[in-house]
């Protein structure tokens, strides 16, 4: 997704791969994520980025983000933060 003003959910038992640009809204993952995400947050729109749940996996990394990041429930993330002006939690059932 080069540019989105919205929400993207992506689903338990859903997979998503690509890339995400640039987005105004929020990204929840519960699924299978496999990509990066940039241009996330306060400054770019009200978003937070969410891996939420046993079953979410995410593979990628945050290029840029300026709301927080959470990863909860269970989720599972595999990739760097490389740009946040925000908090990150990974609460400890996360991994």
């Amino acid at each position: 997704i080069e540019a989105n003003s919205g929400q993207i959910a992506n689903a338990a038992g859903a997979t998503w791969r690509g890339n995400v640009v640039t987005n105004l809204g929020g990204i929840s993952n519960k699924g299978t994520w496999v990509g990066n995400a940039g241009g996330n947050g306060v400054n770019h729109g009200p978003g937070s980025i969410y891996n939420d749940g046993a079953a979410a996996t995410w593979t990628g990394d945050v290029i840029d983000d300026d709301s927080q990041i959470v990863n909860d429930n269970g989720a599972t993330w595999n990739g760097d933060v490389n740009g946040n002006n925000n908090v990150v939690f990974n609460m400890a059932s996360s991994t």
